[in-house]
């Protein structure tokens, strides 16, 4: 199952960015069709166009039934993993739990040990179900973006590559923080506008006290999330300016500029988009220590070991104490029994009386 959700988030992975080629073989017919329109060849210009765009509508239609079947496989497979290894953990630390000695449980919070049980597995479980599969599928897109970028256009790809960890950057901001900054944009814009509107109609006042640098920050405060687009536009720009003295010098095609172009956006976006993902791994990472820690302890006397110890052939049933005493490591200073001694002989009714504490529950245990 592993592997199988493996080979399909690949698959999705390398889906997106292999549109780019078709993408690009599209441009071409347009620039044919265009050249062949202005040269006056309109019916061979007709039938360039008509076969250039169904080639690239099935390559399209190929692509998205090859994504569609990939991504569902990866799914299914991710999260039966998941779902398995969860119930395989719960009844590894389920019988851990039951095979501890007593005192332990002395030792040990019964909430906790529930928690673990229920909330703690079920983080493991998010941890190891489609998210794993999303941020193999992120890399797989990112590294298949640029191979493809380097493959149609190795000039532009390096230029692009040298600043593309401050796009990839401000893709992990935004993205991260899309929904909280959904809701708070105008209120952005809102607050500077007031802050501006307050300053202007104060403007003699502000310089009375030489505020100017002070309110300018004020309102710069306000904007700050614009330097991330600011960031992510110039990088746009300067790929298309090189991207332009490309075709100019005759080096590259403009359809091969733009199929580099979004080859690299979205193998960048790619890996900006598993940042998300690698949150729920690293909770479930610290879930698995505390869980495995009960999983992994052996107990001094396993009560569900049958096979180990020695067995008495002849057993009458007789039990006797002799001078017995007995503490808890928990609670060293009560003595719980002291000095007891004792004999139930076979078949003989016994009851033990005494105020809470005094030994009865450990005198049978």
């Amino acid at each position: 199952m592993i592997l199988a959700g493996i080979a399909g988030s690949m698959c999705v992975g390398i889906a997106i960015p292999s549109m780019t080629i078709f993408f690009n073989n599209v441009l071409g017919v347009f620039i044919t069709y265009t050249y062949a329109v202005v040269q006056g060849n309109k019916n061979e210009a007709d039938t360039i166009l008509e076969e250039g765009v169904k080639t690239a509508v099935v390559g399209f239609l190929y692509i998205a039934l090859a994504a569609y079947v990939a991504s569902y496989v990866a799914y299914v497979c991710w999260n039966v993993t998941a779902v398995r290894q969860a119930k395989r953990m719960r009844q590894a630390y389920y019988r851990s739990i039951m095979s501890q000695e007593p005192e332990w449980f002395d030792s040990v919070n019964v909430g906790d040990l529930t928690t673990r049980m229920t909330a703690d597995i079920s983080t493991i479980q998010e941890g190891i179900n489609e998210k794993v599969g999303f941020i193999i599928q992120h890399v797989t897109t990112f590294v298949s973006g640029f191979i493809l970028a380097f493959i149609r256009g190795w000039r532009m790809a390096l230029v692009v590559l040298a600043v593309l960890p401050l796009l990839m950057g401000s893709g992990s901001i935004i993205g991260i923080n899309m929904s909280k900054w959904s809701s708070s944009v105008q209120d952005a814009y809102a607050a500077s506008g007031a802050v501006a509107a307050e300053v202007l109609s104060s403007m003699r006042t502000v310089m009375a006290f030489n505020g100017q640098e002070r309110e300018i920050g004020r309102y710069s405060s306000k904007l700050g999330m614009g330097a991330i687009f600011f960031i992510m536009y110039s990088i746009y720009a300067l790929a298309f300016w090189y991207g332009a003295k490309l075709v100019r010098d005759g080096v590259s095609t403009p359809a091969q500029v733009l199929t580099v172009f979004w080859a690299l956006m979205i193998g960048g976006s790619g890996l900006s988009e598993a940042t998300p993902n690698i949150s729920a791994i690293t909770s479930a990472r610290g879930a698995a220590s505390e869980v495995f820690k009960v999983i992994d302890k052996k107990s001094k006397i396993d009560a569900t070991d049958l096979e180990s110890g020695d067995s008495a052939e002849d057993i009458q049933g007789e039990i006797e104490f002799k001078n017995v005493s007995f503490n808890y490591p928990t609670r060293d200073e009560v003595k719980v029994l002291d000095n007891v001694s004792l004999k139930v002989k076979p078949g003989q009714k016994v009851a033990f009386v005494g105020e809470s504490g005094c030994g009865k529950s450990t005198t049978i245990a």
